[in-house]
């Protein structure tokens, strides 16, 4: 059985020639500021519970959500932009492709009105000052050459690196699947109910048809009885 969905939850982070400590004049100009963020997954990091995933079979799309808040900064950049690379065990790219994501719009007027309903909602550290981005990076990627077969190492990057982001996540989805394993992996659970359903009525069907020919070869056999009496 392939994989249908991968999660990967990602954590972001300046690039690694980015050192605050030893740039002197990070805090007096921002212009020494990284311009991008950047994140590394190894799925074959020992500390990993996943393994190379194999794309010469089928197909994948590669999606990425995110978090992110409702702050003044977001609303004025308005989009960030999102690199992603893919590289293979032999650390040869696989794919590469970019995609600029927009940040919902809304007026200020909503903004206030919104925040005055939900603002009792603070009062029990409820977070209701987020946006939910969704975005499909890359639609349907395939790869039947041997040394490119297993996907390994993912970069994330993106631009610019003042844009607010929690609790994002990378998610590979199967696209090429048909039939009733299309139907086991995405329902699961209703088709688990429709196949113990068939099961059943197949079993009870046969139960049933039996039941009725052992009755009607007893009563058979009772009336030829009857007769050899009488």
């Amino acid at each position: 059985m392939p994989i249908s969905r991968l999660d990967i939850p990602i954590s972001l982070g300046f690039p690694k020639d980015f050192d605050p400590n030893t740039d002197k004049i990070f805090s007096q100009s921002a212009a020494n500021f990284p311009p991008y963020l950047v994140s590394h997954i190894n799925l074959s990091d020992v500390m990993s519970i996943q393994s190379p995933l194999d794309i010469s079979v089928h197909s994948y799309s590669i999606e990425l959500t995110c978090h992110s808040p409702r702050s003044y900064r977001n609303r004025q950049l308005g989009s960030f932009f999102v690199q992603i690379n893919l590289y293979s065990t032999t650390d040869q790219l696989i794919n590469e492709h970019s995609r600029l994501i927009l940040y919902p719009y809304q007026s200020e007027l909503a903004r206030i009105i919104r925040t005055l309903i939900f603002l009792p909602l603070s009062i029990f550290h409820i977070d209701y000052d987020r946006w939910y981005l969704q975005q499909i990076l890359i639609d349907r990627i395939r790869n039947t050459d041997q040394s490119k077969r297993f996907v390994e190492r993912i970069q994330l990057n993106i631009l610019p690196s003042s844009f607010q982001l929690d609790r994002c996540s990378i998610h590979f989805h199967i696209r090429d699947l048909t039939g009733l394993v299309y139907s086991f992996i995405n329902y699961p659970i209703l088709t688990g109910c429709f196949a113990t359903f068939v099961l059943f009525s197949t079993y009870m069907t046969f139960y049933l048809i039996i039941t009725g020919l052992t009755w009607l070869n007893q009563l058979s056999k009772s009336e030829s009885c009857k007769k050899k009496l009488s």
